[in-house]
């Protein structure tokens, strides 16, 4: 199995170094990945989405809007990243990708809920509006940290999160905003989603869907486990070219067919008990 690109070596450096020293390598790499990141729009510009597929760090001066009449919001909160880094420091490593794949799903529940709510998204919305109404020179712009705070932080600021820290952390990723397909029992639906997909091995690459979390239930207690997929070069290239991801719990038996080396535990994370 290829190495996986950056990451060993970053997370390497992670794991050796510890309290002002951990925070002054991760503020030196994230201004290291501003320098060298250009600035997008992603998501609704106009009538249209305008970008689709985003590959890598998104700049926290990109702005990114959830529809045409949305205000844009921005990624300017390196907190949010830190923290998951410190507290889930253990098991930043190649050796236990998929347990950092568990704690990512952990921490975004912890963190920012099950769910968003675009009730709350509109409010955050509509707040914002009216403080800029009562300033008279400059514009605050729309923080992301304001959507996650107050629970309003759905699949486009969720997957745009995890894009940053996967790519912090030395992980080639996509970002995607698409459509999704979903099924459940007998009803089939088709809306607007926002994902990421990872490249874990040279032939292999994980959907990771941290807003559709399986929820599992074991002794009368309920866990959540992210939503990840296993697909092809040649699938990952269908869904850039704009087909549409398809979710069905029944995904999860797929992974069990996959023989790449970093997935062998798989069966096990997803078997309690």
């Amino acid at each position: 199995m290829e190495k996986i690109d950056n990451f060993i070596n970053i997370s390497q450096q992670i794991n050796n170094l510890v309290d002002k020293e951990l925070k002054d390598y991760i503020v030196d790499r994230l201004l290291w990945l501003e320098k060298n990141t250009k600035i997008e729009f992603l998501g609704f510009i106009d009538d249209e989405v305008k970008v689709k597929v985003y590959y890598g760090y998104i700049s926290s001066n990109s702005p990114i809007k959830s529809s045409k009449s949305a205000e844009a919001f921005y990624l300017d909160n390196i907190n949010i990243y830190y923290d998951f880094i410190v507290k889930y420091k253990e098991h930043i490593n190649e050796h236990d990708l998929l347990k950092m794949f568990q704690d990512l799903q952990n921490y975004f529940t912890d963190t920012f809920g099950l769910t968003g709510s675009q009730k709350k998204r509109n409010e955050v919305y509509c707040e914002h509006s009216v403080e800029l109404q009562n300033q008279v020179i400059d514009k605050d712009l729309l923080s992301v940290h304001e959507l996650a705070k107050k629970g309003a932080a759905m699949c486009l600021e969720r997957s745009a999160i995890l894009q940053n820290i996967l790519s912090l952390l030395g992980l080639n990723s996509y970002f995607i905003y698409g459509k999704l397909e979903k099924v459940e029992d007998e009803e089939h639906s088709v809306e607007l989603h926002s994902y990421n997909i990872i490249k874990i091995t040279n032939e292999d690459y994980l959907i990771y869907d941290i807003s559709n979390p399986l929820s599992l239930e074991h002794n009368n207690e309920k866990y959540y486990f992210p939503a990840i997929n296993v697909i092809s070069e040649e699938q990952l290239n269908n869904l850039i070219s704009g087909h549409n991801y398809i979710f069905d719990n029944r995904q999860v038996e797929n992974l069990f067919d996959c023989q790449a080396k970093v997935l062998n535990e798989i069966r096990r994370i997803y078997t309690i008990g």
